[in-house]
C-alpha cells in the first residue's frame, strides 16, 4: 500500500558506515618544483609566521623545505581542514598532491591579476657601473614584454628615469670622462615613451 521505497521509510536513517575514515588523516604537499607551471614558492601553516614551508631547498633557518616529513596532514572528515598564507606567482597555478586523489590544480583567474600584472615594475639594484656620462650604456638582459630602465637617485627624495643603451662588443672612444653610476635597473612591462622624464617621489619597488 503505497510507496514502499527506502528514502520514504519513516524513522531516523541510519548513519553511513565509514570505518573511521573520517578521523584518519592524510598528508597533501603544495607545490612542485620541478612543474614550470607552478607558482607556489612557499606556505606559512596557521598564524605561524616564523617558518616559511618552501618549495625549493634553502640553507636558511627561516625556511624548511616541503617534502617527506613537512607535509600538511589534513583530516578526511568535514572538520578536516588547515589554513595556510601562500606566497605564490600569481601568473602560474597551485598543485595540491595527496597520493590517493588526482591532482588539484588551483589558479587565480587572469582577469583579477591583469591590471596588476600589466602595471608591474621590477627592479633590480646595480652598481658600481662604470658607464658614459651621456647615456647609461650596459648589456641589459633580453625581454620580449618590457623595457629596462635606469632610475637613479640625485638627491633625497629625487629621482632620474633613463633609458638603457645596449652594449656591444664594439670598441668605443668616448668623448667624454666616463662616470661611476649607481641605481636600479627597472623592468617596465608597459614600455617607455623615450621622452626625457624626470621622477620625484618614492623609489623603485625592491625586490630581495
Amino acid at each position: 500500500t503505497g510507496d514502499q521505497s527506502w528514502q520514504l521509510t519513516p524513522g531516523v536513517v541510519p548513519a553511513p558506515i565509514t570505518y573511521g575514515y573520517e578521523s584518519q588523516s592524510f598528508a597533501v604537499r603544495l607545490g612542485d618544483a620541478d612543474l614550470h607551471d607552478d607558482g607556489l614558492i612557499g606556505y606559512f601553516v596557521g598564524d605561524d609566521y616564523s617558518m616559511l614551508n618552501a618549495v625549493a631547498a634553502t640553507s636558511s633557518a627561516y625556511t624548511r623545505q616541503v617534502g617527506p616529513g613537512n607535509d600538511l596532514m589534513i583530516a578526511a572528515g568535514p572538520s578536516g581542514g588547515v589554513d595556510v598564507t601562500m606566497l605564490v606567482d600569481p601568473r602560474a597555478s597551485v598543485h595540491a598532491f595527496t597520493g590517493i586523489l588526482p591532482v588539484k590544480e588551483l589558479s587565480i583567474p587572469h582577469s583579477v591579476i591583469q591590471s596588476f600584472t600589466t602595471s608591474l615594475q621590477l627592479s633590480f639594484r646595480v652598481g658600481p657601473l662604470l658607464t658614459d656620462d651621456e647615456a647609461v650604456r650596459m648589456p641589459a638582459p633580453a625581454e620580449r614584454h618590457g623595457t629596462f630602465l635606469w632610475r637613479q637617485q640625485l638627491a633625497p627624495g629625487e629621482w632620474t628615469t633613463d633609458p638603457v643603451v645596449a652594449a656591444t662588443d664594439a670598441a668605443r672612444l668616448s668623448s667624454s670622462t666616463p662616470v661611476v653610476r649607481e641605481g636600479w635597473l627597472t623592468l617596465d612591462a608597459a614600455g617607455w615613451d623615450g621622452g626625457a622624464e624626470s621622477a620625484h617621489g618614492a623609489p623603485p619597488t625592491r625586490r630581495q
